[in-house]
């Protein structure tokens, strides 16, 4: 029996989505970095030049660079000379978190009035871009990897807390009374990206200058799952300085893109990923940690499925409280990308006996030994992908509402696609490394 995640007619569908993915978001291309797109995929001038989509853009492309994809490389060099040129705050350090599209009087770039502000949700993703770029040779990478490290390393990270500070103002002299997960969650999936630079130019794994990115994940990782044992899987997202969780934050903002009220259902399921990823490096490279996070990552996704179809309606809600009810039901596609991807992550780990839950709908499946529970999964989060969330080849509704029906009450247009793109590319690899240094060190499965 072939499932899913080894026909070879699926994957050359996903390799041919994630190839039209890439055409599809070139024209997010702006002088100062990447724009946001609308949903005709042209660039939406209302919205600003974001350091976070022109970050993950620069590392798509650079993904897309090693896969040898024509015009690729050059994109990922704009992102990266974008970075350093325009986003880098030449004056204070760090990085800018949004430009203006248009120039100063001196043909330079400007940062909105919001975008001083000087965020670790933002330098996440510029450590992303330049451990991609670096894996995948790009021009500058390197100068970019130092600069956001010396960052990260000054400002950011809290060594006592083991966690990274929220934002700062323009010249860093005031810290924000807030610490999220959120920003912790991407700081953890570049940490993995940077410890894999690192490797791959020659550095030892027990070497400080790549040891310190797979403990820094390790670190806040520990938190995290040791966090989500304690409120039955779903994870508190918002705390004040001193990591007391805040428990009513954003109440009257339920639907917040990025600080949205109660628990998330798709960090929930890429927090389960990632700590399938951080489980497979400290297992390769001798890492000893408390708990081994298999059964952590597998409750995640059982706790996760609660909330599958959980209004009555097809597909995943945006949100619930810590009862499991939910709160904001509208239908984001990263949730619905955050599961496929779990599901290629917990079968990568051989992943079993979750601490929640049962075989669900997966169990006649299961039992009549057609795959895996997370087979079953994968197929079914495929299935509704194709249904309702794909318009065409490249092109995928970011949000849906209740009835999945297209929706731009919290994400209009189509701003990225680096949600989309990272679970197109995942099954097709073996598991274990993050996504970049997996398709470097197995190009011909993304061929």
């Amino acid at each position: 029996m072939i499932t899913p995640l080894h026909n070879p007619q699926h994957q050359q569908w996903l390799l041919g989505q994630s190839r039209a993915l890439l055409e599809f978001a070139r024209k997010s291309k702006v002088p100062f970095g990447f724009g946001y797109l609308d949903k005709h995929g042209e660039v939406d001038l209302s919205q600003p030049v974001q350091t976070w989509i022109s970050c993950r853009m620069t590392h798509i492309y650079s993904i897309g660079a090693l896969m040898g994809i024509e015009g690729c490389r050059e994109l990922a060099e704009h992102g990266i000379n974008a970075l350093l040129e325009h986003f880098q705050d030449r004056k204070h350090g760090g990085f800018f978190e949004a430009l203006e599209h248009q120039p100063g009087a001196g043909g330079q770039a400007v940062p909105t009035e919001a975008g001083t502000q000087k965020t670790a949700y933002a330098h996440a993703f510029v450590l992303l871009a330049a451990s991609s770029g670096l894996l995948a040779g790009i021009r500058r990478a390197d100068e970019l990897f130092d600069a956001i490290s010396a960052v990260h390393d000054r400002y950011f990270w809290d060594e006592a807390a083991g966690k990274m500070r929220e934002s700062f103002s323009r010249d860093f002299s005031e810290s924000e009374p807030y610490r999220g997960v959120n920003a912790n969650m991407h700081t953890v999936e570049a940490s993995l990206a940077a410890f894999d630079a690192q490797l791959a130019q020659g550095i030892a794994a027990d070497d400080e200058r790549a040891a310190r990115w797979l403990g820094r994940a390790n670190s806040i990782l520990q938190f995290v799952f040791g966090l989500c044992e304690q409120n039955a899987y779903r994870i508190p997202e918002h705390f004040d300085e001193n990591w007391n969780v805040v428990w009513d934050y954003n109440e009257n903002d339920k639907a917040h893109q990025f600080r949205p009220y109660g628990a998330t259902v798709g960090h929930a399921l890429e927090w389960a990923r990632l700590g399938c990823h951080v489980l497979v490096m400290n297992r390769k490279y001798g890492v000893k940690t408390p708990s081994d996070y298999s059964a952590t990552a597998f409750g995640l996704f059982r706790q996760a499925l609660n909330n599958w179809h959980g209004d009555g309606a097809a597909g995943f809600v945006y949100t619930t409280d810590f009862e499991g009810n939910p709160i904001v039901r509208d239908r984001m596609h990263w949730v619905l990308c955050e599961g496929i991807g779990a599901c290629v992550a917990l079968e990568g780990i051989n992943a079993g006996h979750a601490p929640i839950g049962g075989l669900g709908a997966a169990q006649g499946y299961v039992e009549a030994e057609l795959g895996s529970e997370f087979s079953y999964w994968y197929e079914t989060f495929t299935a509704y992908a194709a249904q309702y969330l794909l318009e065409g080849d490249g092109r995928w509704y970011h949000q849906l509402d209740t009835e999945n029906r297209p929706d731009e009450s919290v994400w209009s247009g189509k701003p990225d696609i680096y949600h989309a793109f990272q679970c197109l590319l995942l099954p097709l690899l073996p598991f274990g490394h993050f996504i970049t240094a997996a398709v470097k060190q197995h190009p011909d499965s993304v061929k």
